[in-house]
């Protein structure tokens, strides 16, 4: 077996590109193994954290199930690893496996499900600090108004890498897989050393018993972490799992356990904007002056307090909403398009509610998806493809 030395801690890039290409042709070339799969999280980051339709979900509280030492994951997700872990125990007793092995002899769960409202949270306030600090008191912002109005200037410099709201976050390749509660990670090790991977998976003599053990209760095994087990949600083995809760396939897995992110997206926007901009007011003198120069030329002061009122009527909202949307969709719609569905979910507010103006947003942005980079196609021929 190879040497393989690849880690982001090399300096050189080119060393990088020709270790990882390395470690993926060579690392199992005298594998057969069918779940064994070329999952990457920059390709496949969203498998579990989109629906059929790709719109950004996240599992329902009431569809974990707790395992281990605090740790979570989806009901049948969990129990169906703790069938890994006992197949394991079992081999173990009788001494039908390695006993000295790592991670391969006593299997654990390191690492499962993290709440995706939590890590938004610390996410979206890292981009409003940044926003307070080297941007918004560089606009001379002194109102509530004018906070919101510079919000779209800086989302434009941010771009589409650094999405503002939360269903755009869902769907950002750079946010976290264990948000859909269908991934848990067996080792701590640094996912970026391939050293490691090589020494306590690869070369185990547990390998071979590891992945097949994981196919017969309906997991992945990821080929680039191999320490990292993925539901398999369209396989016979996991559902097997599935059917006692009610779970007959994906589509009625997301239907009846996830939540549609966007529903979420207006009013955590709308918090963390009037959170911030009291931060920001805070972090200012509230007493601020100005010089004024009469018309006699005569130069004086004038002091007056910072306002601290919120106005944000649904023209400022679905404004902000749609234009900060749109960036994070790279500018899929013109500004003639954006006024348009500005007017129209405007309309429907008025004779519905707030709720059936996003779901109409929603759409108008989720009907490019299918079009775009991960979209609809391309995921469909990728789950096609880790099909057995």
């Amino acid at each position: 077996m190879s040497d393989f030395k690849g880690t982001n801690d090399f300096k050189l890039t080119k060393f990088i590109f020709y270790e990882r290409l390395r470690f993926k042709l060579q690392a199992y070339e005298d594998s057969n193994h069918t779940n064994l799969k070329e999952i990457n999280f920059g390709e496949l980051s969203l498998y579990g954290r989109v629906d059929y339709n790709l719109n950004a979900v996240y599992p329902l509280n009431s569809s974990l199930n707790f395992f281990h030492t605090n740790k979570y994951a989806i009901n049948f997700v969990a129990n169906a690893f703790q069938d890994v872990v006992n197949h394991f125990r079992n081999a173990y007793g009788f001494e039908k496996i390695s006993l000295n092995e790592k991670h391969l002899s006593d299997i654990r769960a390191s690492e499962s499900y993290v709440d995706p409202l939590n890590l938004y949270s610390q996410y979206i306030d890292q981009i409003f600090e940044t926003y307070n600090d080297s941007y918004a008191i560089t606009t001379n912002v002194k109102t509530f108004e004018g906070y919101v109005d510079n919000l779209i200037p800086y989302m434009r410099l941010l771009g589409s890498e650094f999405p503002m709201t939360f269903s755009s976050w869902m769907r950002n390749k750079n946010a976290s897989p264990f948000v859909s509660g269908l991934y848990i990670n067996i080792s701590s090790n640094a996912f970026d050393v391939d050293s490691l991977k090589e020494r306590d998976f690869i070369n185990s003599p547990n390998f071979d018993f590891y992945v097949n053990t994981c196919k017969s209760k309906g997991f992945y095994v990821s080929k680039r972490n191999p320490s990292l087990l993925i539901a398999d949600i369209n396989s016979e083995q996991m559902k097997q799992y599935m059917l006692p809760y009610g779970i007959n396939d994906g589509e009625d897995l997301f239907n009846t356990y996830y939540q549609l992110a966007y529903t979420q997206d207006i009013d955590l926007m709308l918090n963390k904007i009037i959170e911030h901009y009291n931060n920001f007011m805070n972090d200012m003198n509230p007493i601020q002056s100005e010089i004024k120069i009469s018309r006699d030329n005569k130069i004086y002061h004038r002091l007056y307090n910072l306002n601290k009122d919120y106005n944000i009527n649904n023209n400022i909202l679905y404004k902000l909403y749609l234009n900060i949307k749109n960036i994070e969709e790279d500018n899929v719609f013109g500004q003639a398009d954006i006024k348009r569905f500005e007017e129209t979910a405007k309309n429907i507010e008025k004779r519905f509610d707030r709720e059936r103006a996003v779901d109409y947003i929603n759409k108008q942005f989720s009907s490019t998806y299918a079009s775009k980079y991960g979209g609809l196609n391309y995921y469909k021929k990728k789950f096609d493809l880790m099909e057995d």
